[in-house]
C-alpha cells in the first residue's frame, strides 16, 4: 500500500520573522548609505535615493556614521515590520 503524504501547513512565527526582516532591512539601509559614501552610483543606490531615505530615517547620510545609523534604523523598522506581519498572519490564519 502506498503511504499517504501528510499535508504540511505553513507556520510563520512572529519572532523569527522579525529577526529576518531586521537583518534584511538593516543590511539594505547600511548598503544604501555606504555605497554612495564610497563614491559609487549603482542601480538605485545613489545620492538621490539616499536623500529620499533620509526624509524617513533621520541621520542616514552618505558617510560611514550615516551607514551605521541606517543599520540601526533598518534593524528597528525591520523588526517592528516583521512582528506586525507575523502577528497579523497569526490572527488571520
Amino acid at each position: 500500500m502506498a503511504k499517504k503524504k501528510k499535508k504540511t501547513e505553513l507556520c510563520i512565527k512572529p519572532r523569527p520573522l522579525a529577526k529576518t526582516f531586521a537583518i534584511i532591512c538593516g543590511a539594505y539601509l547600511f548598503l544604501a548609505a555606504l555605497i554612495p559614501a564610497l563614491g559609487f552610483n549603482v542601480l538605485w543606490w545613489n545620492n538621490r535615493s539616499l536623500a529620499t531615505l533620509a526624509a524617513f530615517y533621520p541621520g542616514i547620510a552618505p558617510t560611514i556614521l550615516g551607514a551605521v545609523i541606517g543599520l540601526v534604523w533598518g534593524v528597528i523598522s525591520g523588526a517592528v515590520l516583521g512582528l506586525v506581519i507575523g502577528w497579523i498572519y497569526k490572527k488571520v490564519r
